[in-house]
């Protein structure tokens, strides 16, 4: 059998340690070569292949697929323009051989930043944009140019030593199978920030190993080896870092306890807050409660919101408490005659997390920055009992009866308060809990309530997430139902809003007899228990 011109030209020009006594020794050596080559290639691919789904498809469909800001569509095409400039510059490269340990370094740190550019513009409408149509694009077009740099400077050449006659056995491709499903379905469990750090760290493993392949393949040494050998161990490490710092913004507990995709967290002094994707919604979590849903987080707010509003004789000054999400806010700043909202929080990182949210883009964003709101960073409960004026519409938006701190916002004396704090013809209007999931719950509210001298008048609404929601209308003294609403909201119309304030048959919201107070808050006790049921 003919050998190949290449293989004599790699015996006679072998590196140092590379040349041998005879030709059975030379022949495994070549082996070796060719299944290091085969190795080298087979990790390359498929780490460029995570490369295009990580930066290509996955960050993108997180960030983009719910549907607020720039298309998904924009970044997939971002990302193919960057496919497309990587192969065709790849293929007017003068030296691939000596450019490709850069251009995997380069590739890399790429990689290793993007989930935090991803995470840290999600506040931030104009620069998530520009991370949309960048980084897919940069991060493409890199790992294209390496892919097609690589094939150019090793795979044509490896083909002369018969790479595959003498690199394909059982036992070589049943350990790259296990090595490339190891790494994939790491993958998938480390979460956005570290994903693709761990692409950066294999990267630059891979271009301090394709100094020595390519001075083998290309008959010499490889020029500035030792300097590109300490730059990829420099990128390794930053990537490695990069892995522990996202460890620390997105914990393992977290990754635990969340289904959906982490896409944003952040903590304050009283909250943590987590931000998920999935089924092309967000979702925000305030200390593991969801706490809102895009995916039917309007027709909470537009249930929750235009009933009162709708009956209210005068709208001039509002009161959100509990507010900051700025989906209710949005609701009651579509009414012109509103002149001042105090929306009262008691965490001010919420509403500063909101306000650059995905959920708020566009005609919400510039509602909110109209100048009729008032932030106030205060207890409701506090905000109630403090001197102040009387309001048109209070909405009370406060998370259920989990711990005491939230139960208070259920008690005769909050009730009591809400009422004083309430012009002589004004409307509060509240949430009161699931009357479907927690039916002994919603009524000791609305107990509470009436024991308030407040009238009661209830209605729910369907919500996809939560299920059945219950509301609840408050005044002194209670106008007629609402029968119409404004013509272009997304949810309700007027059928809708009759439906919401006609109960089914199998409802009960009379009947209960406990109040909630400071000193007794049994209310919290039935609430656990109805959870602990479901």
């Amino acid at each position: 059998m003919t050998e190949s011109p290449f293989i004599d030209a790699v015996r006679s020009s072998s590196p140092p340690g590379y040349r041998v006594a005879n030709l059975a020794t030379q022949r495994a050596r070549e082996s070796r070569f060719a299944r290091q080559l085969l190795g080298f290639a087979a990790l390359l691919a498929a780490t460029v292949v995570g490369l295009w789904h990580e930066l290509g498809l996955r960050q993108p469909l997180a960030y983009l697929e719910p549907g607020h800001g720039l298309s998904w569509w924009t970044a997939l095409g971002s990302g193919l323009a960057g496919a497309v400039t990587g192969a065709f510059v790849a293929r007017r490269l003068q030296k691939p051989g000596a450019t490709l340990p850069w251009l995997m370094l380069a590739t890399a740190l790429v990689a290793s930043g993007s989930g935090f550019a991803w995470f840290g513009s999600f506040t931030r409408p104009g620069v998530l944009d520009a991370t949309a149509v960048g980084v897919p694009y940069a991060g493409c077009g890199l790992a294209t140019l390496t892919l097609v740099a690589a094939a150019r400077a090793l795979w044509f050449r490896a083909a002369a030593i018969g790479v595959f006659e003498r690199a394909i056995d059982p036992g070589f491709c049943v350990a790259t199978t296990i090595a490339l499903g190891t790494a994939a379905g790491a993958m998938t469990v480390v979460g956005f920030l570290r994903a693709a750090t761990l692409l950066g760290m294999t990267l630059a493993t891979l271009a301090i190993w394709a100094t020595t392949l390519i001075g083998v393949a290309e008959r010499q040494k490889l020029r500035n080896a030792p300097w590109i050998r300490s730059v990829a161990l420099l990128v390794f490490v930053a990537s490695l870092l990069a892995f522990s710092h996202g460890s620390r913004l997105v914990t393992v507990d977290d990754l635990r306890r969340f289904d959906g995709a982490i896409v944003y967290a952040s903590s304050s002094p009283r909250n943590h807050y987590v931000v998920t994707s999935g089924q092309a919604s967000f979702a925000l979590f305030v200390d593991d409660r969801l706490e809102l849903s895009t995916l039917d987080g309007y027709r909470y707010a537009e249930a929750l919101v235009h009933p009162a509003m709708t009956i209210a004789p005068r709208r001039s000054k509002v009161a959100v408490l509990g507010g900051g999400k700025w989906l209710v806010e949005r609701e009651v700043l579509r009414y012109d005659d509103v002149e001042h909202v105090a929306v009262v929080t008691p965490d001010g990182a919420l509403p500063r997390l909101a306000r650059g949210a995905p959920w708020t883009a566009g005609a919400a964003r510039s509602a909110l920055r109209g100048g009729r709101l008032e932030i106030v960073v205060d207890e409701p409960i506090a905000w109630l009992d403090a001197a102040g004026p009387q309001y048109d519409v209070i909405i009370v938006d406060v998370p259920d009866p989990v711990t005491y701190g939230d139960a208070k916002n259920y008690t005769w004396y909050f009730y009591s308060r809400l009422r004083a704090r309430l012009g002589p013809r004004g409307i509060a209007v509240a949430q009161v809990t699931s009357p479907f999931s927690s039916p002994e719950t919603h009524r000791a509210i609305l107990a509470t309530a009436r024991a308030a001298d407040l009238a009661v008048l209830p209605y729910r609404a369907p919500l996809p997430t939560f299920g059945e929601w219950g509301f609840a209308l408050l005044a002194r003294t209670l106008p007629a139902k609402p029968r119409s609403v404004r013509g272009d909201l997304s949810f309700l119309d007027g059928p809708a809003l009759l439906s919401m304030f006609a109960a089914p048959i199998d409802a009960n919201s009379s009947g209960g007899d406990i109040v909630n107070r400071l000193y007794d808050m049994t209310l919290l006790d039935i609430f656990a228990r109805e959870a602990r049921d479901r």
